[in-house]
């Protein structure tokens, strides 16, 4: 019965997320100037250029998050029926992630894909991963935020922590190491950029954060909604 209701539950999400994340793929590789975001915001970018850079990765980035608050806003009128079905609340919970993250890598490996006939298949595997785990990161936190308040607030929510860290960045650059928004940028990895970090290093921050962050969120569930 639980593999029905999951078969049954993604054929439902998954060919609306494919049409939505193939028109944002297409979007993103209309130009070479825009396939560079994709990588990430380059160092050293100045006025208008950086706003733009700014403006175009957080429009890719959040766009897995929106879509998110679309799919859980209707888990959340069907939460009785998944609890039912799946017999605890944090089982519920951690399909709901699950369902999400289906979405995000879909829509990783759809919006680098294209990147294979102007950058090597290294390139964008290494972008692909960094990107997919930021992708996580931030989903994770937006759904700590759907523990407290609804989808849209939730929403809200990140969108100004997200905006504000990439502000943060770009008044004080020396934050820019420390701060998970600029861990899932490849060209800020010492393979694109002479003094950025190891690959490895990014690699490891955002997986450390998406498991204290995941671990955090399943106990709240948990602590919040009890176990039955």
């Amino acid at each position: 019965m639980k593999r029905n209701l999951k078969a049954i539950l993604l054929a439902i999400e998954m060919p609306k997320a494919m049409l939505l994340f193939c028109v944002a793929s297409w979007l993103f590789n209309m130009s070479p100037k825009v396939q560079q975001i994709q990588l990430g915001i380059p160092s050293g970018l100045m006025g208008a250029d950086i706003d733009s850079a700014i403006a175009g990765w957080l429009a890719m980035v959040l766009l897995p998050v929106a879509y998110a608050g679309y799919i859980l806003s209707r888990f959340s009128r069907m939460e009785p029926f998944l609890i039912l079905r799946l017999q605890t609340k944090r089982k519920a919970f951690l399909y709901r992630f699950c369902c999400c993250t289906a979405c995000m890598l879909l829509y990783v490996i759809l919006l680098v894909a294209p990147l294979l006939a102007s950058c090597g298949l290294d390139a964008v595997i290494c972008a692909a991963m960094l990107l997919f785990l930021e992708e996580v990161f931030w989903m994770l936190a937006y759904l700590s935020f759907c523990l407290f308040m609804n989808t849209i607030s939730a929403g809200a929510c990140v969108l100004m922590l997200v905006t504000g860290c990439y502000m943060a960045c770009k008044h004080i650059p020396a934050a820019e190491q420390f701060v998970p928004t600029t861990w899932g940028m490849y060209c800020r990895t010492k393979s694109m950029f002479t003094e950025g970090a190891l690959f490895g290093v990014f690699v490891l921050r955002l997986i450390l954060s998406c498991t204290a962050l995941f671990g955090i969120d399943t106990w709240i569930c948990t602590m919040k909604k009890g176990k039955g």
